[in-house]
């Protein structure tokens, strides 16, 4: 191979090979997770039936923004995987289930956002998807007392 064949053959590899790009989550997109990913979340309601969340760790992965992309952007999530019970179990009988309780994830166009898979005993919330922290900023904390402690910092999130 003679000298510019190689040097031909150098910089199109170095074009090729950094022409992707990876957009990732700053610092300041984790203000909307509260979590470590180890915690336990128990819901009490009112007629005395309780549900348990058990949260299993975090992770953090970049996923192509296209995978049919030739230089494809690659976005960063950070995900809490959790173990909850089964909201329509098929024989009835109680039963966990393992997945994806809330994603954070960066986005190509637009603000990041934060995405809610909270399912339950006898419940599923919907209006979870896809939620930008810019329109999320907006929302105002209202404060909630329980039997042991008062919390200023909660937001109500209704379904679509």
């Amino acid at each position: 191979m003679t000298a510019p064949r190689f040097i031909i053959s150098i910089l199109v590899l170095i074009v090729l090979t950094s022409c992707g790009k990876t957009i990732r989550l700053a610092d300041k997109d984790f203000r909307w997770i509260p979590y470590n990913g180890s915690e336990t979340l128990v819901f009490g309601s009112n007629t005395g039936d309780t549900d348990t969340i058990f949260f299993l760790g975090t992770s953090r992965q970049t996923v192509p923004s296209d995978p049919l992309d030739a230089f494809p952007i690659n976005l960063e999530h950070f995900t809490i995987a959790a173990r909850h019970s089964d909201p329509s179990p098929p024989s009835g009988n109680h039963r966990y289930l393992e997945s994806a309780f809330l994603e954070l994830s960066a986005s190509e166009y637009e603000s990041p956002y934060l995405t809610l898979h909270h399912t339950g005993k006898d419940a599923w919330f919907y209006g979870g998807g896809f939620m930008e922290l810019k329109d999320l900023d907006t929302i105002k904390f209202i404060s909630l007392a329980t039997k042991l402690k008062k919390y200023h910092d909660i937001v109500l999130l209704n379904p679509e």
